[in-house]
């Protein structure tokens, strides 16, 4: 708990310059029940450069999102509408809007996985994809379309243990473009070799994971092993308060911070 009195001290000092009508500066977190998601905010070389509200339906399930600027103003809305089992099966942004408003459809299976979702702009479909999946359910191959032909394709294959252990990238004519292999390490490493078509090496990516299973680390690495780019997660119990995203030299180029209803 200290730990979330330390970085509101630190945010407080911030937003009275960059986001000075949030009511959060009086940790006004005015929903039902605690441990629901009510604000993040977003930063860039230590600036605010705006929040996220959120909204839940009665089954507290999250409804709407409202990304705003530093003073307050909305500049999107995304808005969701779950399906009897309580999954996403509509996803809107800004879906009031005159000018351009999108909306991602999801059909399932009896499983509840994604077969299929389909994307409008304006109510024009634009892209699409669609799924398969073996006995186990795990995923086979995603197709994707782009305003009604193929555009790729991904095949997935997995070990004995039924990880994933190979994601291979197509291109619209079936040739081969990339392809990735996963090699998994104890406590809690995972590790995914690039390469190109032709078998070149690309570099990697370095994950982490706690001991329940939520990643704390992503790191990429070109094919000389020198860091690109890292995100690092903080958790307290169990739930993400700080999200932070460095350069390959290890400054922080951007972070957000999560606060929850208490």
């Amino acid at each position: 708990m200290m730990k979330i009195y330390k970085y509101l001290v630190f945010f407080i000092s911030l937003l009275f310059f960059s986001c000075e009508k949030d009511p959060l500066i009086n940790y006004n977190c005015s929903l039902p029940y605690d441990g629901l998601l009510c604000k993040t905010y977003l930063f860039e070389n230590n600036l605010c450069i705006g929040y996220i509200d959120y909204e839940y339906n009665v089954n507290l399930l999250k409804e709407k999102e409202y990304l705003k600027t530093p003073k307050g103003r909305v500049e999107k809305t995304f808005s969701f509408v779950y399906n009897n089992q309580g999954l996403i099966s509509e996803a809107y942004i800004n879906k009031e809007s005159q000018t351009k408003s999108e909306k991602t459809l999801f059909n399932y299976s009896a499983t509840n996985k994604i077969l299929k979702t389909e994307h409008y702009v304006n109510e024009v479909l634009i892209d699409y994809s669609e799924n398969t999946y073996d006995a186990d359910d795990n995923l086979l191959e995603k197709s994707i379309y782009y305003q009604g032909a193929l555009d790729s394709v991904i095949k997935f294959e997995y070990d004995s243990e039924g990880k994933l252990w190979r994601q291979s990238f197509y291109n619209e004519d079936n040739t081969l473009a990339s392809y990735q292999i996963h090699i998994y390490f104890d406590n809690g490493v995972e590790r995914i070799n690039l390469f190109n078509a032709k078998d070149v090496y690309l570099g990697y990516v370095l994950l982490t994971f706690n001991d329940s299973e939520k990643m704390t680390s992503y790191a990429e690495f070109d094919k000389d092993n020198q860091l690109t780019e890292k995100i690092i997660c903080d958790y307290e119990n169990d739930r993400l308060i700080k999200e932070t995203v460095k350069d390959g030299a290890e400054n922080i180029v951007s972070y957000k911070i999560l606060f929850y209803s208490h």
